[in-house]
């Protein structure tokens, strides 16, 4: 189904139909769908199972479906969303569901301000359901609030850098983080807050907001406090913040290192073609995600006449990277192997960057 999805014509969906039972089959074809019937997907009956998490997968499809199906002019449907699947959400347990507030923040072109006034709008919009009579009810709405409220947090924190050391203790972070709320930029994010349940996350949130607040101007600290304290997250944000001409900062980070905490991943991402031999080392990691996403990411920036000169050497290879080397080369450019390997708990969340084919 998979491959079918990328095949078949991206302007036909009726060969699709018979499939709508399958959770990629109802995505492949709802991804497809005009946008004057795009809300049939909110309508479609779930799957009677047993199984929670087959209702779940069915739910994660359909709603991907419906995003992916939304026009650039309906965007804003992305925030109101609760309003089209509130019905489902109330009747199923919907953990690991997309976030289409993540999917508007992804796509609105505007400038960040604008942007962000329009998440804060709805906000103002799902808040006032917190004090909701039926628990369902709020605790939907405390999801949609929390949700958008986190997007806002790490927005606001990329666009207000501080060179602040990092609390010294665990327990200095809940300090620390409400100092930082009392900061002018996040002020309308204080008074959020204020109105959502306490939460065990919090000490994540501040050390978070920490993270993010590291740019190019100061990314050599994140970079030292990564040696000590390796984490994905922090390795994401070096990726974002690491100049392009710093490809040493990453050696250790990733010389000698036997347990992937995210480091292969967030160098992929950062690392430019020019560098892409800096990756054939790993080819053979003892961690299969390690070696599996250096490979792919190899594939996907190497020069072409080097990798068509790989395949003529691929008797040295190992069978799976003679197999997607060859779907690189070959296979039509939509059925190509992704540029880099997904976290797993990423592709539980968001099950379209599941690749079948890649080991």
């Amino acid at each position: 189904m998979w491959l079918l999805d990328r095949l078949a014509p991206e302007a036909d969906n009726a060969m699709l139909e018979p499939f709508l039972h399958d959770p990629r089959g109802v995505y492949a074809w709802g991804r497809r769908l005009p946008p004057e019937r795009r809300q049939e997907l909110p309508q479609l009956e779930l799957p009677s199972s047993d199984q929670t998490w087959k209702r779940t997968r069915y739910l994660q499809f359909l709603m991907s479906a419906w995003c992916d199906s939304c026009p650039q002019h309906q965007i804003d449907s992305l925030l109101d969303w609760p309003d089209s699947w509130w019905h489902a959400l109330l009747r199923t347990d919907h953990g690991w569901l997309p976030s289409p507030t993540r999917e508007f923040y992804r796509r609105c072109n505007e400038v960040p301000e604008v942007r962000r006034e329009r998440v804060y709008s709805a906000i103002d919009k799902y808040i006032k359901l917190l004090s909701h009579p039926d628990d369902a009810v709020r605790h939907q709405a405390r999801g949609f609030v929390l949700d958008a409220w986190l997007i806002l947090l790490r927005d606001i924190s990329t666009q207000n850098p501080s060179s602040e050391p990092c609390p010294p203790t665990p327990d200095d972070l809940p300090t620390w983080f409400k100092s930082v709320l009392s900061e002018t930029p996040f002020a309308r994010l204080a008074e959020i807050d204020r109105c959502l349940p306490h939460s065990a996350n919090r000490e994540h949130w501040a050390k978070s907001v920490w993270v993010w607040r590291h740019n190019f101007a100061n990314w050599k600290n994140l970079h030292a406090y990564a040696l000590c304290n390796p984490d994905g997250p922090v390795f994401d944000r070096l990726a974002e913040v690491t100049p392009q001409d710093e490809l040493e900062a990453w050696d250790d980070l990733l010389i000698g290192q036997t347990v992937d905490n995210g480091q292969m991943r967030a160098f992929c991402r950062w690392v430019p073609p020019c560098y892409a031999e800096a990756l054939r080392e790993n080819f053979n990691h003892s961690d299969g995600d390690w070696r599996t996403c250096a490979f792919l990411n190899y594939l996907a920036k190497a020069p072409e006449p080097i990798l068509q000169h790989q395949m003529r050497g691929a008797g040295d290879m190992l069978v799976w990277q003679t197999k997607l080397l060859d779907r690189r080369l070959f296979a039509p450019e939509c059925a190509r192997p992704a540029a880099s390997l997904e976290d797993r708990q990423r592709i539980l969340a968001d099950p379209r960057l599941k690749d079948p084919f890649t080991p």
